[in-house]
């Protein structure tokens, strides 16, 4: 069995289906569609790391036999979530969709990641969320 921390709720599907596990709704992880301003706050460092691409391509030279594991990890999920018949269940679909798994990207392939991490939807998301934060903190 293998699973995915970013793909949870898809990983629980599968590793129910392999051991005939019975699930309820209370198995699955819920995200929180609207995070507090605080937690928005909390997270922008991260995010704005996570979205520099040349930190992203620094990153993946330093890592790329973690890349190609993962890589190889990632189709072998997707494999096993096919076999399995589980590529329709919502939300497996949900989360390949949100995490571009399962699909043309080649996660050990750096220029294709870091390309597919900073689209500009994200980038304007930061940068709105960056004046809400300071805005924030000219209010105490």
């Amino acid at each position: 069995f293998v699973g995915l921390v970013e793909a949870y709720n898809s990983s629980i599907l599968l590793i129910a289906d392999i051991f005939g596990l019975n699930l309820t709704e209370s198995d699955f992880a819920h995200a929180r569609p609207n995070p507090s301003l605080s937690e928005v706050c909390n997270s922008l460092n991260v995010r704005k790391h996570r979205s520099n691409k040349m930190a992203c391509l620094r990153s993946m030279e330093v890592n790329r036999f973690d890349a190609e594991l993962y890589e190889h990890t990632h189709r072998s999920f997707c494999r096993n979530l096919e076999d399995r018949g589980l590529r329709s269940h919502p939300k497996v679909i949900a989360e390949v969709t949100r995490g571009k798994l399962c699909g043309d990207l080649d996660f050990s392939d750096p220029e294709a990641y870091c390309s597919h991490i900073s689209p500009q939807k994200d980038l304007d998301r930061i940068e709105t969320d960056q004046i809400r934060c300071k805005n924030k903190g000219s209010n105490h």
